[in-house]
């Protein structure tokens, strides 16, 4: 089941979490995201995490060595980062901070860290230390390496930790290294959100000066939620026996597939450019801000992140994340420490994974900076905040979830990460503004409202473009739906005086979509039936069809309905064919997901015939030229298809039957039949 089949199948049984489920989607898409631990998944890794490969676990137990998967991915790590060991049997950076405490420390020992960071994890009465902290100067945010060699050599630490989530600056790594050693300590470094940066070299590595090194493999790196463990070989048995007496000793083998694609991806050109646009886009935002007059901390940025001086503009993180939120941008506010524990600085955390992710160069980086201070200097005045939200919202409207620049091989993933994920900019194009203003602008409009927000009227239109030659795609990849309904529906819309924006859903998903208010009206080829009139109100018919049956030419036992009993037959899921074969005595029925999926079950021989409409037969052995099939006379059935819509809508009913009534009258609807089946349609 692909990931659209799959979501209708949810609308259809869990409209909660359907609804749950694209409210995020809209929130994702009309967004622009600065969340620094977070990043949208590489297509590949998303695959194969939610493969069949989740099925299954890979247990380790007592084994000395990794085999397969784990293996494999190992070896990428090492090769990639340099180092002489790698664990990967962990869930979260959580996790893997416990592992390194029990390894290289006991309880009572004294830590010190960077902001005391880590500490959140040292969740037991095994893991209480002793944490000193050491941080940045105040007066030049940056970090002092001299203080911290005093700090150090006066409390004598068992690990000096360095995990600079909130310090966007390299430091000398060899320098710190040296620092710990000195005193007998052990040096970690984590590097969660540099990762990428550091494996394709637009920062320098901790790898070779360090103990431990750990990081997540989601933010930076594009991947699951997960995390890595690199150290020295004198640390590897313990590192190895701790993660097993805590409990990591498994991890399924989807998760290892989608570790292994992501370390193979991260040795590629592309990559490698993305991490340094990723670095170019930071410095980017960093110059909108600072031109419109934002004190940026640290002297600037030699990573993904920014840090947004709030102290000193005077807003609280509280109100500068609200106004930005309400401008269209999701920010991550926080406090930076400091070495004076009386003088910390509210900040805005910000940083350029995500929206490198989705395409964003400098340019485009640099103007959104600019927003943000616009927002951040004028935080009360809501006309200005609705001004920057719709600019926002143009901007995200244009760039994908996932840059399609990116993807060098789009005819191989399009089957894999469905071009609704990858949100191709060409389709996006078409996406409803007026939905997204809800996002902002609180509960309680309806779609007249929205669309009065909007400055346009728009007509949603749901449809499963799968359905040729009503609704479809042509093959090379365009997300442009085509067909007699597509055609059709975009006439009648704009004999109403309103723009159709289509959307692409499973068929047995369309109805729940409408019920829940995601699209207005349903074109796709739908039977109008007494069943679904208690469901929704229906339009005057528009196409009058019939079911027929199509087998292979060398065929002699089928020559019409009656031949049927007992055979196997392929339908498409939720149509009136689907209803009609499961009365045939004794035959097979085999639902499918689309009517392209019924004809190439018949080719592989899987089944012995397939039941569509008329003209989805016709056209399927026109399009193909399929010599090896032929369409049998016999014909079951006057069926007749109008669009829906949400029952008890008889306003939108009336409007749509008008507009079917001047299109036939001024020769319009002739126009569009002919362009699909060659002729004009019987008076």
């Amino acid at each position: 089941m692909d990931r659209e089949n799959a979501l209708s199948t949810i609308a259809s049984f869990d409209t909660e979490l359907y609804t749950f489920f694209q409210e995020e989607v809209q929130r994702q898409k009309y967004t622009l995201s600065f969340m620094p631990e977070e990043n949208y998944s590489s297509p590949l890794s998303t695959y194969l995490e939610g493969s069949i490969l989740s099925n299954t676990l890979t247990t380790h137990h007592d084994e000395a060595k990794p085999t397969g998967l784990e293996e494999i991915t190992i070896n990428r790590i090492n090769k990639l980062f340099g180092s002489e060991h790698a664990v990967i049997r962990l869930e979260s950076i959580a996790a893997a901070s416990r592992v390194v405490f029990y390894s290289l420390a006991k309880k009572g020992d004294t830590i010190l860290s960077l902001d005391n960071r880590k500490s959140d994890h040292c969740n037991s009465k095994n893991l209480e230390f002793n944490f000193v902290r050491f941080s940045i100067d105040p007066k030049t945010q940056l970090l002092n390496l001299d203080r911290v060699e005093q700090i150090a050599k006066e409390h004598k630490p068992k690990v000096i930790i360095f995990s600079p989530v909130n310090y966007p600056r390299v430091i000398d790594y060899e320098r710190l290294a040296k620092i710990a050693h000195d005193i007998g300590a052990y040096m970690w470094f984590d590097i969660c959100q540099n990762v990428g940066l550091v494996a394709t070299g637009q920062i320098p590595s901790p790898v070779p000066y360090a103990d431990v090194v750990t990081f997540s493999t989601h933010d930076s790196l594009r991947g699951p939620q997960s995390s890595v463990i690199l150290c020295k070989k004198e640390l590897a048995d313990i590192i190895d026996k701790t993660v097993i007496t805590t409990g990591h000793f498994s991890l399924k083998k989807n998760i290892l597939a989608s570790l292994a694609v992501i370390f193979k991806e991260a040795t590629t050109e592309k990559f490698k450019q993305y991490t340094k646009q990723v670095v170019l886009n930071a410095k980017a935002l960093q110059k909108g801000l600072e031109e419109e007059g934002i004190t940026i901390l640290c002297k600037g940025t030699d990573t993904n992140l920014v840090l947004v001086n709030l102290t000193k503009l005077g807003i609280s993180c509280k109100k500068a994340h609200n106004a930005l939120q309400s401008a269209g941008f999701i920010v991550k506010p926080t406090v930076l420490s400091t070495c004076d524990e009386n003088l910390n600085f509210e900040i805005l955390r910000l940083s350029s994974l995500i929206l490198t992710t989705r395409g964003l160069k400098e340019v485009q980086m640099e103007h959104i900076g600019k927003m943000m201070a616009k927002v951040l200097k004028n935080i009360d005045d809501m006309a200005i905040i609705e001004e920057v939200r719709q600019e926002a919202v143009d901007i995200a409207m244009e760039c994908p979830l996932f840059s399609d620049e990116w993807l060098a091989f789009k005819d191989v993933l399009n089957p894999l990460y469905s071009a609704k994920d990858i949100n191709i900019s060409h389709e996006l194009a078409a996406e409803r503004k007026m939905a997204v203003s809800a996002l902002f602008a609180g509960c309680g409009q309806d779609s007249s409202d929205k669309a009065a927000s909007s400055g346009e009227k728009v007509l949603r239109v749901g449809t499963n473009a799968d359905f040729a030659p009503f609704e479809f795609q042509d093959e090379n990849g365009s997300t442009e739906y085509q067909g007699f309904d597509m055609d059709l529906i975009r006439a009648v819309a704009k004999e109403m005086g309103y723009t159709a924006e289509i959307q692409n859903v499973n068929f047995d998903g369309l109805i729940p979509a409408m019920e829940s208010g995601n699209i207005d009206i349903i074109a796709s080829g739908m039977t109008i039936n007494e069943e679904r009139k208690n469901q929704v109100e229906f339009s005057d018919p528009y196409y009058t069809s019939g079911l027929t049956i199509v087998v292979p030419k060398d065929n002699t036992d089928i020559n019409g309905f009656a031949d049927l009993k007992g055979k196997k037959i392929a339908v498409q899921i939720g149509t009136t064919s689907m209803e009609e074969a499961q009365k045939i005595e004794g035959a097979e029925v085999k639902a499918l997901n689309s009517s392209a999926d019924t004809f190439m079950e018949l080719k592989a021989g899987n089944v012995d015939a397939v039941i569509n409409d008329l003209p989805v037969n016709d056209y399927y052995i026109v399009k193909t030229k399929a010599t090896d099939v032929k369409r049998l006379d016999d014909k079951l059935t006057s069926e007749e298809y109008g669009f829906a819509m949400k029952k008890g809508n008889t306003e939108l009913k009336q409007k749509v039957d008008a507009a079917l009534k001047t299109l036939k009258e001024n020769g319009e609807y002739d126009k569009i039949y002919e362009k699909w089946f060659g002729t004009k349609p019987a008076k």
